[in-house]
């Protein structure tokens, strides 16, 4: 986890200078290590997180990272704890 936050951080920190916004679209994990970064926390909290499929989160940069938004997959069965639609 701690090489997937040093990646996506490393792509964070060239986003912070730019003018327009940007939009990516990754896994899960990808965004717990941003949210991670951005907020800094220490890579092992990120399992903390809980972040579903087909989430969105919103981050905004204005002299530091701020989380604006975590949206979970709202249009999605909700699953058992088995992995099996309730």
């Amino acid at each position: 986890m701690a090489t997937v936050q040093r990646r996506i951080g490393a792509w964070i920190d060239r986003m912070a200078t730019q003018a327009q916004p940007v939009c990516a679209i990754t896994h899960p994990m990808t965004m717990r290590a941003a949210i991670a970064h951005t907020l800094g926390f220490p890579p092992a909290t990120t399992l903390n997180i809980d972040i579903t499929p087909l989430s969105c989160i919103r981050l905004s940069f204005n002299r530091i990272w701020r989380l604006q938004a975590l949206e979970t997959n709202r249009g999605a069965a909700p699953s058992a704890p088995d992995g099996g639609q309730v």
